[in-house]
């Protein structure tokens, strides 16, 4: 359906006016649920502490219930990056209603470099397709990208593993990966009964700051072999599972200082780092 004339003004835009008059119903195969609950877009926004020196970077905008809440607070740019066609001339809708310069891009985040982007410093605020989450947090990770603060939304379950901590079921590669490169902070949930349509399962929204440097010394690409390897076989022990990356493992093992007979949900983030510094030196 085309709305009647050209643009809304910034009082009719609303999440409900555009899924209606643009037909923007989810996709399954996109993994889509958009966010419409008004007190959560605004904590989530409040969160960021945006202001007129603001550039803000969103993956996934939708129709743009996100990105209208940004764009009321008048940042010095906005860049939306979205996949699904439809949801174009939604956004440009937002732009033009707001006056707030947005670039938007019809693409694909795993593919996007992010490093492509004219600014540093940026904010980036999105509510994250759920499949590739930490898959995302992962490639930001590695590639240096220009981001100073992060407001994402994961799923619940995936949020709990970024800040769970030693000998919990929870703790997990993507547990120590994440605290070792960012100050990282659970914020409040987010009950499924905030998206149209409602998902299975309940989201949180979390908090990162990438650390001037890392937590400890560590190549990552090392790192994430041990990491791999040791919560791959989690319930072996570490001689066990870490020969799976390495024959020597009780060899590295014992120069990093650190029991054969324990199990990666045992090890501090420290001691991981350690054993990724000896497997590179013996490698």
């Amino acid at each position: 359906m085309i709305i009647n004339k050209k643009y809304m003004n910034k009082d009719e835009i609303n999440i409900k006016n555009f899924i209606q008059n643009y037909n923007l119903f989810s996709k399954k195969s996109l993994g889509q649920h958009f966010l419409f609950e008004k007190n959560i877009i605004h904590k989530i926004v409040a969160a960021a502490e945006i202001d007129k020196n603001s550039h803000i970077f969103e993956v996934g905008p939708g129709p743009g219930s996100l990105t209208i809440e940004i764009a009321k607070k008048k940042p010095k740019s906005i860049t939306v990056i979205e996949k699904d066609e439809r949801c174009i001339k939604a956004l440009y809708e937002i732009e033009k209603a707001f006056k707030t310069p947005i670039t938007i891009i019809n693409g694909d985040i795993i593919q996007f470099d992010e490093n492509s982007l004219k600014k540093r410093d940026i904010i980036n605020i999105s509510n994250l397709p759920y499949n590739i989450s930490t898959k995302l947090l992962i490639k930001w990770m590695t590639s240096s990208a220009p981001f100073s603060k992060y407001i994402l939304m994961f799923q619940k379950e995936v949020a709990e593993r970024l800040v769970s901590e030693k000998n919990k079921k929870t703790y997990s590669r993507i547990s120590v990966l994440t605290q070792w490169f960012y100050d990282v902070k659970l914020l409040f949930n987010v009950p499924s009964t905030a998206f149209i349509p409602k998902p299975k399962v309940d989201s949180s929204i979390v908090m990162l700051k990438p650390r001037a440097q890392p937590l400890y010394p560590a190549n990552i690409e090392f790192l994430q072999k041990v990491l791999r390897s040791c919560f791959g076989y989690r319930r072996k022990m570490l001689k066990k599972s870490l020969s799976f990356v390495h024959s020597d493992s009780e060899k590295i093992l014992f120069k990093a200082g650190v029991h054969t007979d324990l199990r990666a949900e045992d090890l501090s983030i420290k001691q991981f780092c350690d054993i990724s510094r000896e497997l590179e030196k013996i490698s």
